[in-house]
């Protein structure tokens, strides 16, 4: 195990999505769920900006959307 350190930058944010997503094995998630948890690491992300990364990840087929969360498919 390491420990990452990275500069808040909307480029790091796609990282630290993944890894908060990917870490667990079938996690299920709200957008506001997330968001709390990714401003823990940049508390300037907009909610905005979380549905648009959260979209992506959709058509990539790396999230399905259910009734009311969101839930990974790996």
């Amino acid at each position: 195990m390491c420990k990452v350190i990275l500069e808040k930058d909307n480029q790091n944010i796609d990282f630290i999505i993944y890894n908060l997503l990917f870490a667990k094995s079938n996690y299920c998630f709200t957008t506001d769920h997330l968001l709390d948890e990714i401003r823990n690491y940049d508390a300037q992300v907009s909610r905005q900006t979380i549905q648009v990364k959260i979209d992506t990840l959709i058509n990539e087929g790396l999230v399905r959307q259910k009734v009311g969360v969101y839930c990974t498919t790996v």
